[in-house]
């Protein structure tokens, strides 16, 4: 999945790239796990609550809801996997959204 913020001129400023896996790494809709696949945040808008916003949206997306842990690859770490961290407690950084 791709969970994309814009600008009101329809630009791109950030994204991230997700999927629900199983405890071997492959997707799966009711994995118990949520990968972070890819981040990005131009230069412009870090440090403006976009990464909160983009964790918000992920939380109220109905695909995410089976997932209780959250990693990525650590590109500066080698690419050696993050430790796992508890979804909800990532959760309550973002911004609250509703879906419907």
């Amino acid at each position: 999945m791709i969970t994309t913020l814009k600008t009101n001129d329809r630009y791109i400023f950030a994204y991230i790239m997700w999927d629900t896996v199983d405890k071997d790494g492959q997707k799966d809709p009711n994995g118990e796990y949520l990968f972070i696949y890819d981040l990005w945040i131009h230069v412009s808008h870090r440090g403006q609550g976009a990464l909160n916003e983009l964790i918000g949206m992920i939380d109220a997306n109905p695909a995410s809801k089976s997932a209780k842990w959250v990693y990525w690859e650590r590109e500066k770490y080698g690419d050696r996997m993050s430790k796992l961290i508890n979804r909800f407690s990532i959760a309550k950084k973002g911004v609250h959204y509703v879906v419907g």
